[in-house]
């Protein structure tokens, strides 16, 4: 089993516990929900927030940019 970690892994899981999965929000909305690229994206930012945190800012605009700018 993988290894989730990042913060939008965290918050899926905890609103699994609760029962608001994936499943659930999509037939709320009648649509795909696309919760995945959400997660993705807040995994990123995670890292992103990490990064400048630990002081390691180098390009650290750009990469926040590249990571807001993707579909």
């Amino acid at each position: 089993m993988m290894n989730k970690s990042g913060i939008g892994d965290k918050i899926g899981q905890a609103l699994g516990i609760i029962g608001v999965t994936d499943e659930r929000v999509e037939r709320w909305l009648g649509r795909k929900c696309g919760c995945s690229k959400r997660r993705a994206k807040l995994n990123q930012l995670g890292r992103w927030a990490n990064h400048v945190l630990s002081g390691k800012r180098e390009d650290a605009e750009k990469y926040l940019d590249d990571i807001l700018n993707q579909e």
